[in-house]
């Protein structure tokens, strides 16, 4: 970053920040720089290189490549708190427009080589924050949600923030149903954006009214909403629909404390309910279930809305 050639002022502005925290909040960031760096990965580095799609976008697509893909769904997390707390910096604007005047601008759209906006370094920080969750801090957050919610369980919900789903089935959107490729290919991607049920109903309604009637073909593949939400609130990191069998992939991560979670004892009772359907597996350390007879994603909904409650009927 150009800020970093006035080695003078860059000190100065960053020594203002870290004077304000306390001695085990300046310990723990140099352990978590330090274990990173020691596996190969610069904190520092990918800060600076993601800031680059909205500074510098040419520069970023060269680059880009070596940092971790975001899903979708944690883009719109991240989204959902950095757009709460510019809220606030406009809020701040208003009252206090000479202090603001003197600060980083508010929004991403005024980003460029000098200058970082205060959106676009939330981003960064918002993802920082989920990935320590799910690692460094893992056994703190679950001790928390435990005392949060009072049944000294965890639910298992939080290991997994979008789960994958390939298939074999035929799912999509005819082209003698919605003609046009690129209005089919608008809906696929607002599709792939939903979450809710309710999204889901509303989505159908209006292809119903525009197009007609809704092919089988389009109808399973609006199923895979609610499928990939349930499988995530069950931790489950992808969903093979191939060859008349259900396979879920399980958290990836052997000591994770998914493993002491309700949503996998949930998955256990599956199991042991229906051992003749079912099959679990370990391979490179990857566990898996594996479920026969599955033919739709209608199918796969309900066994997992079944796998869902604490004592599902046995087959």
């Amino acid at each position: 970053a150009s800020c970093q050639d006035d080695w003078f002022t860059f000190s100065i502005m960053r020594k203002s920040q870290y004077l304000t925290w306390n001695r085990t909040m300046l310990l723990q960031y140099l352990y978590d720089f330090e274990r990173e760096l020691s596996g190969g990965h610069n904190l520092i580095e990918e800060k600076y290189g993601r800031m680059m799609e909205s500074t510098a976008p040419q520069e970023y697509e060269r680059i880009k490549e070596h940092f971790p893909k975001l899903s979708e769904q944690k883009k719109q997390i991240i989204e959902a708190v950095v757009q709460m707390q510019v809220g606030w910096m406009e809020e701040f604007e208003k009252c206090y427009p000479t202090l603001a005047g003197n600060a980083r601008s508010i929004h991403t759209s005024e980003d460029n080589l000098y200058n970082t906006s205060y959106e676009t370094y939330q981003k960064i920080l918002a993802e920082a924050v989920r990935e320590l969750k799910n690692d460094e801090f893992a056994q703190v957050y679950a001790d928390k949600q435990k005392a949060a919610d009072g049944s000294g369980q965890i639910s298992g919900e939080q290991f997994v923030e979008e789960c994958q789903v390939d298939s074999d089935m035929e799912l999509f959107l005819p082209a003698d149903y919605v003609t046009g490729s690129s209005e089919r290919m608008l809906l696929y991607r607002e599709l792939d954006g939903l979450v809710l049920d309710s999204d889901v109903q509303a989505f159908r309604n209006r292809l119903e009214d525009r197009f007609g009637p809704i092919p089988p073909q389009t109808d399973e593949l609006l199923r895979i909403v609610p499928l990939r939400r349930l499988a995530a609130r069950l931790g489950i990191e992808k969903v093979l629909l191939k060859g008349g069998k259900m396979t879920l992939i399980l958290v990836s991560n052997p000591q994770s404390l998914y493993y002491q979670s309700a949503a996998f004892g949930h998955v256990i009772d599956f199991m042991m309910a229906h051992t003749r359907r079912t099959d679990l597996r370990e391979s490179n350390g990857r566990r898996s279930l594996i479920i026969k007879e599955v033919n739709s994603v209608a199918e796969a909904v309900s066994l997992l809305q079944e796998m869902t409650v604490s004592q599902p009927q046995a087959s």
